[in-house]
């Protein structure tokens, strides 16, 4: 099968050699793995460059925005599009986006390559990302779920989801637009090492205000919400935390912006989160 790989790296000089080093001992290759340098201040180009040398399959593309801060949602997909323009028309069998602060085995895109083979009806796919050991068995034991951190799509899949949005809530949505359209979501039991610890922008309050306002847009509504933010109480800092993530989610009930999906679409989430919530599987 063949595969194209998009990296968004943004001063990740720290952790891209791990990336860097699983990719070039790949036992499956990817036709082009192309790296998006999104203003990056430090020596992360320099890095990738050293790489490209002596690789002709990896391609760094450089986004002048060096006063643009490092953060989630759609500042990361926007730098991944930049990098699938150069090959949106190209024959592949899946494109995959994958982070610049991963390690993962040789046999890694072999194993994702063959689920695909086996099963027709996988649209999206990928290991388990992990920071500490008892990531693997939890997450592994929890319903199918692919993380936008070493994310691979089935081109068909990917076209009829029409691509990952610009916005924060992709890496979710995503698997949602897959699943309504028919497509299966699946993992393989591999481990990817995540070597940066979680940036204090994803526990942020304004993180926490920003999800409440993406959970509005995907049409989620006050019930499904409530029990998110008593959930979140385990949050610290605890109560401001839940109030922040229903303060987003007012804002986007109150906003004159359109929804980030149909009537339909709405009404397939909502009913995916309640069986969720039916089966106590969070």
């Amino acid at each position: 099968m063949n595969y194209y790989v998009i990296t968004p790296a943004k001063n990740e000089e720290k952790f891209i050699i791990f990336t860097l080093d699983s990719m070039v001992n790949q036992l499956l290759k990817p036709v082009k793995w192309i790296i998006v340098d999104d203003g990056s201040t430090d020596k992360t180009k320099e890095i990738v460059e050293k790489y490209q040398k002596e690789h002709n399959w990896i391609e760094i593309v450089t986004i002048n925005n060096q006063q643009e801060q490092k953060t989630y949602g759609s500042k990361v997909i926007r730098a991944f599009n930049q990098g699938y323009k150069l090959i949106k028309d190209k024959p592949y069998d899946f494109i995959v986006k994958l982070d610049a602060d991963l390690s993962f085995p040789p046999e890694y895109f072999s194993d994702i390559a063959a689920a695909y083979a086996a099963n027709p009806k996988l649209g999206i796919c990928g290991g388990f990302i992990v920071e500490k050991e008892s990531d693997f068995i939890t997450k592994s034991s929890r319903y199918p779920r692919v993380q936008g951190a070493v994310k691979a799509v089935r081109a068909q899949c990917f076209k009829e989801i029409d691509g990952f949005m610009e916005a924060n809530g992709w890496d979710g949505l995503d698997l949602l637009k897959a699943m309504y359209l028919g497509w299966e979501i699946g993992n393989v039991p591999i481990k990817v090492i995540h070597h940066r610890i979680e940036a204090s922008g994803y526990r942020s309050l304004k993180f926490f205000q920003s999800n409440g306002y993406t959970h509005y847009m995907q049409g989620n509504d006050l019930f499904l919400t409530f029990v998110r933010g008593v959930f979140m109480l385990r949050e610290k800092p605890f109560f401001i935390v839940s109030l922040n993530y229903l303060k987003g989610y007012f804002q986007g009930m109150f906003s004159k912006e359109p929804k980030y999906v149909d009537k339909n679409l709405a009404k397939f989430i909502r009913k995916y989160h309640y069986k969720r919530l039916l089966n106590f599987k969070r």
